[in-house]
This record gives C-alpha cells, sequence and structure tokens, in this order.
C-alpha cells in the first residue's frame, strides 16, 4: 500500500475521526462527535499492547542474547515495530488516548482523529480545544493540541499545541513562553499524563495571544521586493533545490495558495508566512503521508519559527532589517 496508515486485524485501515473531512486518503471510521475513548480505541486501532522480547542471533554453540537490546512487537499480530535498548520506557497506544479522557469530559475537548501508522510503530490524537479565531472574514484558525508516540526510537512522546488554518489546513506551532508550545518526553523516563498537562499549560490566553499575532501579520502590508527578499534569505541554499523551494513558495504567495486572495493574506506579512507553511505542510516529502506525518509531528518547525519571528519582528517595527534571517 502506498499509505503508511495501518491495518486492523480485521481489515480495516487503523484510523478514525469525526466530521466530513477525512485527512489520510478517505480512510477510516467515521464517529460521531462525543464517542466514548473505549469507542475511539477500537475503532482507531488504539486497542493493542506493545511487549518487549531480547534480541537473540545465531552462533555456532547456538542462539544467543544481545543483552542491551529489545524487540518491541504488537502481541495481538506478532508484528515487530523497533530494536530498542532495554530501558526503553514503551507508551502503550491507549496512554494516548487516556490522555484526553479528563479534557473531553471536563474541558470541552472534542478527539477529531486519531491512529495508528506504519503497522503499529507510531501512534496518535488530535483534538480541538473549542477555541477559534477569526484573522479576517473567512480566515479562521482552530486551536488543537495533539499527541503522537513512536516505539521505534524515532520520535519522543510529544504533546503539542497547534492552529489549524481552516481554508488550507496549514499547521502552525502556537509558540507559548513557558514551553515553546509542546512538550517532549523522551523514552528514558516514564509517561506522566498529568506532568505534561501541567508543563504544556493549556490556557486559552496563549492561543488568544497567538491569534492576536497572527491579525497583526495579516494587518502588516509587504512589498513584493520585500517579500521575495524574505523568502531568498530563508532559502539561502542558491542550489536548484533550494531555488525550486523559494520559486514555489512565492508562486503560493502570488495567488496559487489556499486562501491566498484573502484579503488577510493578499500583499501582507500573513500571507507569506502561510505561502511558507503550504509549502512545508503540503509540497514536501515523497507521498501525502509523509507531509501529513511531517506536517504534524516534525513540520519544518524551525523553519517556520524563524519566519513567524523575522515577520512579527518587522511588524512591530516597520524595520525591513529584521526581515533578513541571519
Amino acid at each position: 500500500m502506498a499509505h503508511e496508515i495501518a491495518t486492523m486485524v480485521d481489515g480495516r485501515s487503523a484510523m478514525a475521526y469525526v466530521g466530513d473531512d477525512r485527512p489520510w486518503h478517505g480512510l477510516g471510521q467515521q464517529l460521531t462527535v462525543g464517542a466514548s475513548i473505549e469507542t475511539w480505541a477500537e475503532q482507531a486501532g488504539l486497542n493493542f499492547t506493545i511487549a518487549g522480547s531480547p534480541v537473540l542471533y545465531q552462533t555456532p554453540q547456538g542462539l544467543e542474547a544481545q543483552g542491551s537490546k529489545q524487540v518491541l512487537y504488537r502481541t495481538d499480530t506478532g508484528i515487530p515495530l523497533g530494536v530498542v535498548g532495554n530501558k526503553y520506557q514503551v507508551v502503550q497506544p491507549i496512554e494516548i488516548l487516556e490522555f484526553f479522557r479528563e479534557l473531553v469530559a471536563e474541558q470541552g475537548f472534542e478527539l477529531e482523529t486519531a491512529g495508528v501508522l506504519f503497522g503499529g510503530s507510531k501512534v496518535w490524537a488530535l483534538a480541538r480545544t473549542g477555541q477559534s479565531a477569526k484573522i479576517g472574514e473567512n480566515d479562521i484558525l482552530k486551536d488543537y493540541l495533539l499527541l503522537a508516540t513512536a516505539c521505534d526510537g524515532t520520535l519522543k512522546t510529544t504533546a503539542k499545541r497547534t492552529s489549524i488554518r481552516t481554508v488550507c489546513n496549514n499547521t502552525l506551532n502556537i509558540g507559548l513562553k513557558e514551553s515553546g508550545g509542546s512538550v517532549k518526553v523522551a523514552h528514558s523516563t516514564s509517561f506522566n499524563a498529568a506532568s505534561v498537562k501541567q508543563d504544556l499549560g493549556l490556557k486559552p490566553e496563549d492561543f488568544e495571544l497567538f491569534a492576536e499575532q497572527a491579525r497583526l501579520l495579516a494587518n502588516t502590508p509587504l512589498t513584493d521586493p520585500q517579500a521575495i527578499a524574505f523568502v531568498r534569505g530563508l532559502f539561502a541554499d542558491t542550489s536548484a533545490k533550494g531555488n525550486l523551494q523559494t520559486g514555489r513558495v512565492l508562486q503560493l504567495y502570488s495567488g496559487q495558495g489556499k486562501g491566498s486572495g484573502y484579503t488577510t493574506a493578499k500583499g501582507t506579512a500573513w500571507g507569506v508566512l502561510n505561502a511558507l507553511t503550504e509549502n512545508q505542510d503540503w509540497h514536501q516529502g515523497k507521498n501525502q503521508d509523509r507531509r501529513l506525518e511531517a506536517s504534524w509531528l516534525y513540520g519544518g518547525l524551525t523553519l517556520k519559527q524563524t519566519a513567524m519571528d523575522r515577520l512579527l519582528a518587522f511588524a512591530n517595527t516597520n524595520d525591513e532589517h529584521a526581515l533578513m534571517v541571519a
């Protein structure tokens, strides 16, 4: 299969969602808003457990154990998921959903999608916090909380606040002063949901501040020469690949990007930021799954954050030197 969504033992795709927008190839089970955590676990394929087994190798004297390594595998299918150290702390798939139980029951969060990637080596859940903001008449941001983990050594357990621009599903981290918008727990330590929530903050005013920053950018004009110089500075690579990236972002900014014709985006700092974000989220990677995985879990965060910081500095000072990327 070209897509990376895991397949459950009954043949269904290991993903569930609410609403009409299916993010992964139209796959998965559609649930109603308010479905129980248990229903989500069953329908999204997150109701399996992960166990470890010693790594064995054949010698002339027989099988020997590699004492510092273990193979993590699914107990329902026996599929191996990754080889990690013996001290690797596994976060079970159901823990990803349980993280949201109290938030859904008491704080108005709504699970929107959850599922399993790469046979079970990565799992995620994404929930709306219930907050949204109008940047302009049709330009709307929604606030989300993502929790994801892996058992193959490729990803720390990551909780992150993210905003999604509804017109194009662009993702931007909500940068919080205390946590930078995300909390990452290494697998060398145990995952403590209460501590992660405390560290993350989850304050409504954090999203409100982010929305105000977006409105400031939407009200900051950017001339074509300023936009061109800014984007070229971001992609300082003058190779064919770097020039391709620069050209694509400028094309998205100049009218080909989703929502680029909105008054909030046309000829503004907000427009060039979203052109960059659309390029990173939807035009990178070898297939749609890789792009979605990148935008949710990785997403060129350093480049996006650098761009936003520079554009906010320019919006606050009107000094072109602020657009220069060091």
